[in-house]
């Protein structure tokens, strides 16, 4: 979470050792996956963090373990967040040279369906309008969202009874 650590090491070429947590929730049937802000130093073609790079997203998790659920990314990778008088920049680590769009573009090209705690839709309607991600892309993942969304049923009864409230919450 933090910037003096950005990259993750994997000494005597252990990174496979860390995958099998992950695996075991791929057999489990994971519905959702939210890769962290670090950098896999060396493991991949360019060192960028996971929800930016392309080879841990699409290659690795979506290809190698056919996941085909949610990828979230972690919270504050495209913008800059103002918290009175300090500002917390956003965590693009390998990719800070990067304008807000284009860490857009390449979030979404590695193959993430979600921003995590963002909120810069005309980001995408930007890269949508100027032909640089295609409507296609997008509905991959909306696919996957919306298929997650009715899985738990959030569309068959959308009212509350609000006298029950309090049998499910506060008890």
């Amino acid at each position: 979470h933090f910037e003096f650590q950005q990259g993750q090491i994997y000494p005597g070429d252990n990174f496979n050792y860390h995958l099998i947590p992950f695996e075991a929730a791929f057999e489990a049937g994971t519905a959702s996956i939210m890769p962290y802000y670090g950098i896999p130093m060396g493991q991949t073609d360019e060192d960028v963090a996971m929800s930016y790079n392309k080879t841990i997203i699409t290659t690795l998790l979506r290809d190698k373990y056919a996941f085909d659920g949610v990828v979230c990314t972690d919270w504050g990778l495209i913008t800059d967040r103002r918290m009175g008088e300090f500002t917390w920049p956003a965590r693009a680590w390998g990719v800070e040279h990067l304008s807000e769009v284009e860490r857009v573009l390449k979030v979404l090209k590695a193959g993430v369906d979600q921003f995590g705690g963002e909120s810069c839709p005309e980001l995408v309607l930007e890269l949508v309008e100027n032909g640089k991600l295609t409507e296609a892309r997008i509905d991959q993942s909306v696919r996957r969202l919306l298929k997650q969304k009715f899985e738990l049923g959030l569309f068959e009864d959308p009212f509350v009874d609000e006298t029950h409230v309090t049998d499910v919450f506060g008890s």
